[in-house]
C-alpha cells in the first residue's frame, strides 16, 4: 500500500522529481524487509540519480535499486503533530467509510429535532441517540464539522455521494479514496 500511495501521489500531482522524506510512526507494524522486496520488484524504481538513497542495505543485492527518497525515520507519533494529523485523516476515512449509513440516519435524527413538529416521534429514523455510543455520537460531530469545513473550502470532498468520504477532484490538496482491486484476484491487503 505504501508503494500505491506513492504512485497515487506521483501520477496525480505529477510529482516525479521530487524527493521524498517518510516518517512513519514509531510503533508502525510494517514489515520494512517486505516492503524492500516488493519495492525491488517495482517500475518505481529509479536509477543512479544523485541524492536518491537506497532503503534497505542488504550485502546479498548487487547494484541496489534507489528510489525517489530522501529520508526514512520512524518517529514518534506523540511528539509529531504531522503524524498525528496523517493518523487523523486515515482514521476518520476509514470511520467514516465503516459507519457512513449510521452517520446519515445519525444526522437525520439531529435534523429531525430541530423541527417542532407534532409528529416527530413517526418520521424519526429508526437509529436514536440513546443507542449510539458516546465515541461515535463525537467521531459524527466531528465528521459533520469535517464534511462542512470540506465544503466551505470547495475542497470537493463528498461524504453524501458514497456515504464515506471521497475525494471528487484528484488533484486537490485533500485526496480521500479507498483502494479498488482492478482484477478479481487483485486483494487489498487485509490486517492480520
Amino acid at each position: 500500500m505504501y508503494y500505491k500511495i506513492i504512485r497515487w501521489v506521483v501520477d496525480i500531482w505529477g510529482i516525479k522529481d521530487y524527493q521524498w522524506e517518510i516518517y512513519p510512526d514509531q510503533n508502525s507494524a510494517l514489515n520494512w524487509a517486505g516492503l524492500n522486496n516488493y519495492l525491488i520488484n517495482t517500475k518505481f524504481r529509479t536509477s543512479d540519480k544523485p541524492g536518491l538513497i537506497c532503503l534497505f542495505e542488504d550485502p546479498n543485492v548487487k547494484n541496489p535499486p534507489k528510489f525517489p527518497i530522501s529520508t526514512i525515520k520512524q518517529q514518534q507519533s506523540d511528539k509529531e503533530p504531522l503524524i498525528q494529523l496523517a493518523d487523523f485523516f486515515a482514521g476518520i476515512s476509514r470511520f467514516s467509510k465503516d459507519y457512513g449509513n449510521e452517520y446519515f440516519k445519525w444526522l437525520k435524527n439531529k435534523e429531525d429535532q430541530k423541527e417542532l413538529t407534532f409528529f416527530k416521534e413517526y418520521h424519526r429514523e429508526d437509529l436514536r441517540e440513546d443507542i449510539l455510543s458516546k465515541k461515535r455520537k463525537v467521531k459524527f460531530g466531528i465528521l459533520e464539522n469535517l464534511d462542512d469545513l470540506c465544503k466551505k473550502n470547495k475542497l470537493q470532498v463528498s461524504l453524501r455521494q458514497n456515504k464515506c468520504l471521497i475525494t471528487m477532484r484528484k488533484s486537490n490538496p485533500l485526496n480521500f479514496w479507498f483502494y479498488q482491486p482492478q482484477s478479481e484476484e487483485d486483494k487489498a491487503p487485509t490486517k492480520s
